[in-house]
């Protein structure tokens, strides 16, 4: 029952995504709906932003190595693959996603503002993370508010939003296991890269500077016009 190679899956009529072990048993089943910011320089200088989501028709595939206690799903669309990497815990007879990831191409007329030669770009979550960590006897699932943060090493970053979650890694059924739910809190790392960030304090410093030269001269000249 082991599988390394990547395989075709499929999306149910309700929207799961499956993806079955080499003797045809469901391995992932993954149901979310997810949107994606993608922060990108355009052609000025500037920082821009694009908001992406995986449409119906996307393709599905993936990998379910139980043996290398390693599985995948892979949902593309367009010039967007997000994948879902999962990894198993024999010590605490759990799963979990090991890693997050969106693979886009900054040429592509999706990004028409885009700064010259950004070519293909793969951001990922965190290493050494274990999230939606759950018993193998259990599915995992949150209808609240879920966002993680996507980064590479060339200062590329996206925002990965979950909606409506609801996930099963290593399993051998169609069917989802009773659910664990998440935590009931909203939890939002609002990811803004830092060159956003330092743009924007610093609009904010020179709004403040321009300000205090304003209120400077006119105080004077009110000072003046009183003296005289």
């Amino acid at each position: 029952m082991a599988q390394s190679a990547r395989v075709k899956g499929f999306t149910r009529p309700d929207g799961t995504y499956v993806v079955n072990d080499e003797d045809g048993y469901g391995c992932v089943l993954a149901y979310f709906k997810a949107e994606v910011t993608i922060y990108y320089a355009d052609v000025k200088g500037d920082y821009q932003s694009k908001l992406v989501s995986p449409e119906d028709d996307s393709e599905v595939s993936g990998t379910c190595d139980r043996i290398g206690k390693v599985s995948e799903v892979v949902v593309g669309w367009k010039t967007f693959v997000l994948g879902l990497r999962f990894g198993l815990d024999e010590i605490t007879d759990s799963w979990y996603v090991s890693r997050f990831s969106l693979t886009y191409d900054l040429s592509d007329p999706e990004f028409a503002s885009a700064a010259p030669g950004g070519g293909e770009v793969t951001v990922m979550s965190k290493d050494n993370r274990k999230y939606w960590q759950t018993n193998n006897a259990r599915s995992f699932r949150c209808l609240l508010l879920h966002d993680v943060p996507l980064t590479d090493s060339f200062n590329n970053s996206a925002t990965l939003h979950f909606d409506e979650v609801r996930v099963q890694a290593f399993s051998s059924s169609d069917r989802f296991r009773t659910p664990k739910h998440c935590i009931h809190r909203v939890h939002r790392d609002e990811m803004v890269p830092v060159t956003v960030g330092a743009s924007l304090a610093a609009s904010a410093l020179l709004t403040i500077a321009f300000y205090g030269i304003f209120r400077y001269f006119k105080v004077k000249k009110v000072n003046y016009d009183t003296m005289e």
